[in-house]
């Protein structure tokens, strides 16, 4: 089953097993581990400067952080986990991880000619996501 956990790569980069919606909070509240949002960076195929748009840090801010090899703060951490929980939807409704890592990189009709990758960045954007993947999944799409 492809899930959230696994696009962090699971416990391993996690520091813990996650069984639920209330651990994934926790690791949220607590700050999600380098290691985890690294694994979901190389999944995505993002580069650098969008994965730096996508937690809401500059670069440098980013460099740093690896340096550190710390946690992410609470809002940082929220948006990695919306990332990650948007694209394993993503998987579901397109079948595979490589369709879903395409389709997330490129313009959609549905969301007005916008790549849903920026969309992803607000909790607002998010839901537009989250309601084209549902169109596309039950055979909507306008």
């Amino acid at each position: 089953m492809y899930d959230v956990v696994t696009v962090f790569g699971g416990a391993a980069h996690l520091g813990r097993k996650v069984k639920s919606q209330v651990a994934f909070d926790e690791i949220i509240r607590s700050g999600i581990p380098l290691a985890a949002s690294e694994h979901l960076k190389k999944i995505l195929q993002l580069t650098d400067k969008e994965f730096a748009e996508m937690v809401g840090v500059s670069l440098s801010s980013l460099l740093r952080t690896r340096k550190k090899d710390g946690k992410w703060s609470r809002i940082a951490s929220d948006r990695l986990f919306r990332l990650a929980r948007l694209f394993t939807f993503a998987v579901e409704v397109l079948g595979d991880e490589e369709r879903a890592r395409k389709w997330i990189h490129r313009p959609q009709i549905g969301l007005g000619g916008k790549i849903p990758l920026h969309f992803i960045e607000t909790d607002a954007g998010a839901v537009e996501v989250e309601d084209l993947l549902g169109r596309i999944k039950h055979g909507v799409v306008l």
